[in-house]
């Protein structure tokens, strides 16, 4: 079997997860929530890595100077082209050599002498940039990849190591408490890199908990008859997101305020229709700010600004036609939210391939579900203008992306029947008069 045929056989990773569109009662909308938060499963791989690096660390680094601590690689090729190589090697000895001693190396050299920030100064004042140049080339290309590291302190680590064995600690572990090595600094970034998945993931649920509870008391305040101070609940809510820049949050109201609108027990439906007109529309003008995608309904992904323009032009078609707002604004809001759909769905689908084969990024599933949404925005749009909006506007031409992907799709043996169920339920809901013909068949 060749490299493609095994790649062939992996599931990609980053993709639509096929098991859970299969299970789900409409398998391109209704998706099941993960039950894995993604901060906390980032802390724990995170975390995992770097309890494997720092377990390895000398098995690393040793392989690491084998590659890096090399008199015959391309940086030290560079180098000794662009600096006078007489002077590097008179400073590389210098660097090894302990003060009064004629040998070179030695136990913890490195901490007593040329490998910290004050020799760099005192090399950089004597040989100017060839001795900077030679310093990190020295210190930061070579010896930092090796097992025992260089020292991290500006200066004075050779004094400290001193105290430190006086004091009963062992040689070996007294160079590693002032010395770090790629290895241990690799596994100290992946463990802040835990750290703060952590934090966000804190920050995140205690925001959650405060909006849940807003969202309790908007709706006590609502059964209880008091518009007024929900209106003005409302209000600070979507002030305290919009200053907090909590762009999801901001979208949930919208939607909320939205579904409030359509309730037959809701007294002022066209002022939730406004209020959530009102929210959604100002998050389209936060495109380069807002996050990209987001989670729909679960497992698929898509535009974090289409959304929000699907939830305007809803509200402006059902609750908030008045003079104050003019078809030619939600049309441009419109036309944004359908441009924002098709350009998720074609990135979103490209993944990065090995051998002619997808392996990291591909969400299929996710940019039908982008195209399906921009459909419901160009008919929308049509209906609005009366007129064919054309171009990437036109309702055809997404009909069009959305048949190219599933027969790209189709050509998967484990994805077919899924596909076709897709490809009928499309055909049923919108059946616009496009020849067949020219569309490509699923087989």
């Amino acid at each position: 079997m060749n490299m493609k045929e095994r790649l062939g056989k992996m599931k990609p990773f980053d993709s639509d997860d096929i098991q859970i569109l299969r299970e789900s009662s409409n398998p391109l909308i209704l998706m099941q929530q993960r039950t894995t938060p993604y901060h906390v499963k980032g802390a724990i791989i995170n975390f995992l890595a770097a309890t494997g690096v720092l377990t390895n660390a000398t098995e690393i680094t040793r392989l690491t100077r084998a590659v890096m601590d090399n008199d015959k690689g391309p940086l030290q090729e560079f180098i000794r082209n662009h600096f006078n190589p007489a002077e590097a090697k008179e400073i590389s000895s210098w660097m090894d050599r302990v003060p009064d001693s004629t040998i070179s190396g030695g136990w913890a050299h490195r901490l007593h002498h040329g490998h910290d920030l004050e020799a760099m100064t005192s090399l950089y004042q004597e040989y100017g940039l060839t001795g900077a140049a030679e310093w990190f080339n020295h210190v930061w290309l070579r010896d930092f990849w090796t097992p025992h590291g260089v020292p991290y302190l500006p200066s004075g680590s050779g004094e400290v190591y001193g105290w430190l064995v006086s004091q009963g600690v062992s040689k070996s572990t007294a160079m590693s408490l002032v010395s770090i090595n790629a290895a241990e600094a690799l596994s100290g970034l992946l463990f802040i890199r835990a750290g703060l998945k952590i934090r966000d993931f804190t920050i995140n649920i205690i925001a959650l908990r405060k909006y849940e509870a807003q969202r309790v008391e908007l709706k006590k305040l609502i059964s209880d008859g008091l518009d007024n101070e929900a209106y003005t609940l409302v209000e600070r809510m979507r002030n305290s997101f919009e200053e907090e820049q909590l762009f999801d949050f901001r979208l949930d109201l919208a939607h909320y305020c939205l579904e409030l609108s359509n309730r037959e027990d809701i007294r002022n439906p066209v002022i939730w229709g406004e209020m959530a007109y009102k929210i959604a529309d100002n998050l389209c003008r936060y495109k380069t700010q807002a996050p990209a995608l987001i989670n729909y309904l679960g497992n698929t992904k898509v535009s974090f600004v289409g959304l929000a323009a699907t939830i305007s032009a809803t509200a402006f078609a059902s609750h908030v036609q008045n003079a104050n707002t003019t078809p030619e604004a939600i049309s441009s809001t419109i036309k944004l939210g359908i441009r924002a759909y098709l350009e998720a769905g074609a990135d979103i689908n490209k993944g990065v391939s090995m051998y002619g084969v997808k392996v990291y990024g591909f969400r299929p599933y996710s940019a039908l579900t982008n195209y399906k949404l921009a459909m419901d925005l160009a008919l929308s749009l049509s209906q609005l203008e009366r007129v064919d909006a054309g171009g990437k506007f036109d309702p055809l031409f997404i009909r069009r992306e959305m048949f190219s992907l599933i027969n790209e799709l189709s050509k998967q043996e484990e994805d077919r029947s899924l596909v076709n169920e897709i490809k009928a339920g499309f055909e049923r809901v919108y059946p616009i008069n496009t020849p067949i013909s020219n569309l490509p068949a699923v087989i």
